[in-house]
């Protein structure tokens, strides 16, 4: 039987407690000596497996100063930012998985529709799958414990007209800033989730998903926020494409409004959510939703 490859997102929670813990006194560090570019490095990237991206930019354009061409320092300040240029893309070396970061996506009035349409719809949603890697390469879609307190609805009709537009305006500049090829789209599919109190999801991949190449997360929740936790975590590219190396990740801490876009490809996960309030309308919600390239092109991802 394949054996699949994902590590528990509690362990992901413990280990970034445990860096958390760690920031200050590197910080500390790094005030005594601020010419050290090893240790500018270092609390850069520590920065952003933290989820500061803020700080983390500070910090890389720090070294980009005082060492220039450092792992490339400038182009993950802009990365960090959502500033990458043409230039950027066109580099042969390695870089972290790229994405497109955009706070306050929706218009107040959008962003209120759908929390209003979530809540209305509470008895219709069911128990998520999860797309499960395997060592040998292979994928599958299974239920799994990781999901036991994580619900959804499998396709939202009612709200593609409140969101699809805003994805489509955006789409030359979200493909340009994941460094993919220009593609012919075939649709955009959508979902929607909630995660309650000590829901996780495990390090996986979408790009199960035929002709995917594209994932975006619409993250949006009650006012004022009742949960912790439930970050995405978004693993750089490594020789093994189900790795997941949680010093080399982007953080992005759940937030209202937010919209996070990556290649379907790379490997992600959910970390776990502390939610005392058993509310529905108090859990950790999403809009998931798949770019998905027209069947006649190749189907290989990024």
């Amino acid at each position: 039987m394949n054996e699949d490859t994902g590590m528990d997102a509690p362990d992901t929670a413990l280990l970034l407690d445990l860096m958390a813990k760690a920031r200050a006194p590197i910080e500390a560090q790094l005030a005594a000596t601020p010419s050290d570019p090893a240790l500018l490095e270092r609390v850069a990237n520590l920065c952003r497996t933290l989820g500061d991206l803020d700080a983390a930019a500070r910090y890389f354009t720090k070294l980009d100063a005082l060492a220039p061409g450092t792992v490339d320092a400038g182009r993950m300040a802009r990365l960090m930012t959502g500033n990458l240029t043409p230039e950027d893309s066109r580099t042969t070396r390695p870089l972290p998985t790229p994405f497109f970061r955009r706070p306050a996506f929706l218009p107040t009035s959008d962003r209120d529709r759908i929390m209003a349409y979530a809540l209305e719809s509470e008895a219709k949603f069911k128990p998520l799958s999860i797309t499960a890697n395997f060592r040998d390469g292979s994928q599958a879609q299974r239920r799994d414990t990781a999901l036991r307190d994580q619900l959804g609805l499998s396709k939202i009709p009612e709200l593609r007209d409140v969101i699809e537009p805003h994805i489509q305006a955006i789409l030359p500049r979200m493909i340009s800033d994941l460094d993919l090829p220009e593609f012919e789209i075939r649709e955009i599919h959508l979902s929607m989730s909630l995660t309650r109190n000590a829901g996780f999801g495990k390090p996986h991949r979408d790009d199960v998903n035929s002709g995917a190449m594209i994932s975006f997360l619409y993250y949006f929740h009650s006012q004022p926020k009742q949960f912790t936790g439930g970050d995405l975590m978004l693993y750089d590219r490594q020789v093994d494409p189900n790795a997941a190396v949680i010093s080399e990740a982007t953080r992005f801490v759940h937030a209202d409004n937010l919209l996070v876009a990556f290649p379907c490809n790379a490997v992600h996960e959910i970390t776990r959510v502390e939610c005392p309030s058993p509310e529905f309308g108090h859990g950790r919600f999403a809009i998931a939703g798949f770019v998905l390239r027209a069947e006649t092109q190749d189907q290989n991802v990024g």
